[in-house]
This record gives C-alpha cells, structure tokens and sequence, in this order.
C-alpha cells in the first residue's frame, strides 16, 4: 500500500475513535443522521440546502483526506461525476427529504424533460443533487468495508443498548396515519384466481394527484406485501404513480402452505391475472403499465412478459432470480438426493440452508426490521420449493433471448443470494432495443429496502429517472 493511503487510513483510524469516544460510530449511517438531523432543524428550504451542502463538503472532505475549503468541495463534486456514468441521476440527495423531492420532480409539467430521451432537468438536478458526499463515501473501495462491518456494528449497538429498531417499517406511528401523512390511499381485497388460490392483494394510489403510471410488484420468496414491500410501493407513489401487488402462494395473507410454492408459474398466472383486473380499473386503463420485481419476484415478472409479450410498457428487474447463486445452491450429491425425496415429501422443510435475512440486508436497523416482519417464511425451504425454483431458473436461463421489452436491471455486486452475472448475461442477452444494467458496488440482496438509506437514494433516483422518461414517452393506444 502507497505511503499516502496509509497515512490516510491513520488518520482515518484515529476519526474513528474520536467519533466514538463521542458515542457516535464512523458509519455510513451516521453521516446520514448527522445530514438529515442537520436539516431538519433548518428553517427554511434554502437552508436546508445549504445544510445538506455543508454536510456533504465535510463528508467528502475526511473521506478524500483534505481540508474542509474550495479545492474540496470541487473535489468532491469531480469525483461523484466521474463514479457516476451521465445518463445517470446518482448525484442525489439524503432519504429524509428525497420523498419531497421525487413529488418535486415528478408532480408537473414544469419539471419533465421535453425530449424524448433527454436528460433529467436543471431543476430534478437541483432536487437531487445534495447527497453527493454521502453517494462518494458509500460508493468508494473504502465503501465496502461498511458492509463488512455491519455484523460488528449491531453486536456493538447492542451491548451499549443503542440499538432502537422502530416496531413497524413506517416507524413508530400507526399504519393508518403514515398512509395519511404520505398522502396514500391504500385499498385491501381477497381474489380467488381461475387456479381456484385465494389470494391477498393490494393497491396503493396517490391522493393528491392523478397517477401517472401503474406498477405491478412482485414480492421475493419468503416476503409479503404487508412490511418492508408496501414500503416500497409507497416510494413509487412518491414519484406520482399507483402501485399494485399480491401475496404469492404460500407467502403471507394468501392461501397454502407457508413457504411452499410448488408451481411458480402458476402463481406468476395468479399476479397475471390480479394486475389484469387492476389495469382494466378505469382509474388506470389510459396509462402505463410497469412490471416490478424482487429477487424471485424478478423472475415471476420474466414468466409474466413471456405470456403477454406485448403488453407490457417495461419492467424494472431488481436483483432477478434468473440463477441462484452458487453459495445458496446445495452442494451437488445432495441436490440430487433432495429432488428425489421431493416427489414424494414436497412439503418437507429440510433444505440446508442459511437465513436469507443475514445474507441480504445490509443496514443493521434494517435487517432486524426484516426479522421482525410477522408474514416472513423463516423456516428452511421446503424440498418442493427448492426443485421448483432450480427448475425455473434453470428455465429463466435458456431465454434470457426472448425478454423483448424496455427493461432496467438492477443488482449489488455483493450480492450472494442471486447470481449478479446473470444480471450482466440477460442485458447482453435480451432482445429489448431499450435495456439498461445498473450494477451498484457494494450492495448487496436487497437492495431498496436492505441498503443504507443513501445506497437507497441512489437507486431511488436512477429508478425515477428511468420510469419518468418512459412515461414521458409512452402513447395511450388508439382503440
């Protein structure tokens, strides 16, 4: 290692202790809560900017080894330019005040871009340009580290008895009044599909605007629409659209067995046909339709598209269970031995296997969070639903050729769980004339609902700028 980047890891070192000897940890996740503390007792929008922009320089200022000035604000500024490609909108600001700013930049004519194709607009720049200190620290080498420490910094949190997880995902209010407060309307209903599953369904819509677009969510294996996921949904009504989404057989509030999916086509029938009825709606039968997946949602929406090639205006694909990653896989004899006992105890939940939770989520707070979600399939996978998703993926992998629709892959190069390679073989696979690869360095699993909250603006942003030109661009059909 060169002289200067030990000296700048001393002095790195001995910031560190100095932050805790305050009773503060050198984290990420402390930057952030000292940016957003900062700008919450700020008085005025301009000087809550100029707040977020005095956190940043200082930021970005340790973490380059220089002097809080001029030379290192531009510093800072340069380097976030150059680890950011630039049909990118990374350069963005702390989670506290992103929601604002998506229904800034996503609320009216004055603030779209004109062009089909255009790059977002100065005043979406502006919006999302604060937390370009934070983007650089968690997007440099010294980045990973972070992650590496997170188990340390829980274990640490929780000896000091520092460590407060809210007791819902909201946060401390009830869910009645964060919908409220977020300006949401939240409908809930039952559906028994022509497969004859019962399953549970919700939408969420934007109540003070008219959405713009519809996006229909898959949820991951062992997840639910009911936690962190409507969470998500919530971040998509931010930027002006509805959101919809189902419990997938097997998985929360939905009929069968808890953590048995036997046929996850069938149960990519089941959304196909819950998104169906939500699109004939007359509140959303004049605008697009967007298909949203996680990890095994991801490749639910694939087996979606591959049914209605055309009728579908894209698809946002984060963390696609195209390939189970090597590490998940049960090692070769015992693969082989688990799918013969799986034709005759399906059910069975003998699979070895780690917690999913562990491996996937980033953020300490975060991950007791997904702990904590009372509709989470916890247990060892079940022998049936291990041999169904080797089957699938294995499928998912001979047509990564046949994707033909405008589609943004999204995955953590950290991630364990999927393959982010096969994230990489599906963009240079896919037929789509429209297809954008994001690979985020040092992200891992779950990403938007898993990461610290600045890795989250990154991805929040990149996913609004995409969507919004897409709908910018998109026709209502003639009949």
């Amino acid at each position: 290692m060169p002289g200067d980047l030990r000296e700048r890891e001393r002095e790195r070192e001995k910031e560190k202790e100095r932050a805790r000897g305050e009773g503060k940890f050198w984290t990420v996740e402390c930057a952030m809560k000292q940016q957003t503390a900062r700008a919450q007792q700020s008085q005025s929008r301009g000087q809550l900017v100029d707040a977020a922009r005095r956190v940043d320089v200082e930021d970005c200022a340790r973490e380059s080894g220089k002097g809080i000035n001029e030379e290192s604000e531009r510093d800072a500024v340069a380097i976030h330019r150059n680890r950011n490609s630039p049909d990118s909108a990374s350069a963005l600001c702390p989670l506290a005040i992103l929601y604002d700013n998506l229904r800034a930049t996503t609320g009216g004519e004055d603030h779209s871009a004109e062009q089909s194709g255009a790059e977002p607009t100065a005043a979406a720049d502006q919006n999302l340009r604060f937390g370009r200190g934070i983007a650089f620290c968690t997007r440099n080498w010294k980045g990973r580290r972070v992650h590496a420490a997170m188990g340390q910094e829980e274990r640490a949190l929780r000896e000091e008895g520092r460590f407060e997880v809210p007791p819902f995902p909201w946060g401390f209010e009830s869910e009645e009044e964060h919908y409220k407060r977020r300006r949401v309307e939240n409908r809930r209903t039952r559906m028994r599909t022509a497969r004859g599953v019962d399953i549970f369904t919700q939408t969420w819509t934007p109540t003070d605007r008219e959405p713009t677009a519809l996006i229909c969510m898959v949820h991951g294996y062992g997840n639910n629409t009911s936690w962190t996921f409507q969470n998500t949904a919530m971040l998509f009504t931010d930027m002006g659209y509805a959101a919809c989404a189902s419990d997938l057989e097997g998985h929360g509030r939905t009929q069968g067995l808890k953590g048995f999916l036997p046929d996850v086509q069938g149960a990519a029938d089941d959304c196909r046909e819950f998104f169906q009825r939500e699109r004939e709606r007359p509140e959303f039968r004049r605008i697009p339709a967007f298909l949203y997946g996680e990890s095994l949602g991801g490749a639910i929406c694939l087996l979606i598209h591959f049914r209605e090639p055309d009728q579908w205006d894209g698809a946002i694909l984060a963390a696609a269970m195209c390939k189970i990653s090597d590490g998940m896989r049960p090692p070769w004899p015992v693969a082989d031995v688990l799918a013969c006992v799986a034709h005759v105890f399906p059910t069975w939940a003998i699979v070895p296997s780690k917690d999913l939770v562990d491996k996937s989520v980033s953020n300490p707070y975060k991950r007791e969070l997904a702990r904590r979600n009372p509709g989470r399939y916890a247990g060892r996978p079940r022998l049936g639903t291990v041999v169904e998703l080797l089957r699938v993926t294995a499928l998912l992998g001979h047509r990564l050729q046949d994707v033909d629709l405008p589609v943004l892959i999204i995955h953590g190069d950290r991630d364990v769980v999927t393959e982010p390679a096969t994230s990489v073989a599906l963009f240079e696979r896919a037929r789509s004339a429209d297809k954008t690869l994001k690979m985020y360095a040092g992200m891992r699993h779950s990403l938007l609902q898993g990461e610290p909250d600045a890795n989250v603006a990154i991805l929040l942003a990149d996913i609004s700028a995409w969507l919004r030109l897409r709908v910018q661009r998109w026709t209502p059909p003639t009949s």
